[in-house]
């Protein structure tokens, strides 16, 4: 199997979109649970 430039580029950029929202929401609910355990 041989992949365009076009492909992996398309396959890179989507990677690191999704690996980017992935991140930010684990901060998200890292933030949520250290404020959950503040209060308790």
């Amino acid at each position: 199997m041989s992949f365009s430039e076009m492909e992996i580029l398309t396959f890179g950029i989507s990677c690191k979109i999704s690996g980017n929202i992935m991140s930010r929401q684990i901060r998200i609910d890292y933030s949520k649970d250290r404020k959950k355990s503040k209060k308790n």
